[in-house]
């Protein structure tokens, strides 16, 4: 399974200012089943299709708690009644370790049957450079 690590490196006669990676790491369904390796202090954007008119959403199994504070969660409706939108969670990392987030998409009413679909991601917070 890929991993993602951010290193910062910079040669000893590179005068450029070093680029860090963006506060927020934003993910989607490609991310799916990743090992994602970030530090203490930064962000992650998760952005799920949802389709909430025909009684699917997604909802936490996990929260990726401790190593990321419990999330901030928004729907961005599609443009046409009926169509699609996007679900998004907002979790900040808040202590070093390793933890998991995962969803499960179905129907509000069908809570005892198997997920339509799941989304996890192993999270590793590291300290902070």
């Amino acid at each position: 399974m890929p991993e993602w690590r951010f290193e910062v490196f910079r040669s000893s006669c590179d005068d450029s200012p070093v680029k860090e990676p963006p506060a927020t790491l934003k993910l989607n369904e490609q991310d799916h089943g990743r090992d994602v390796e970030t530090r203490v202090g930064r962000k992650i954007e998760l952005r799920l299709p949802e389709n909430p008119t025909a009684g699917f959403r997604w909802r936490i199994v996990q929260t990726g708690e401790p190593v990321c504070s419990p999330p901030q969660d928004g729907f961005e409706p599609g443009n046409i009644i009926g169509q699609p939108g996007i679900h998004f969670w907002r979790f900040k990392i808040v202590v070093e370790g390793a933890a998991r987030i995962e969803l499960a998409y179905r129907r509000v009413w069908e809570s005892g049957a198997p997920a339509g679909r799941t989304f996890f991601l192993n999270v590793i917070g590291k300290k902070r450079a």
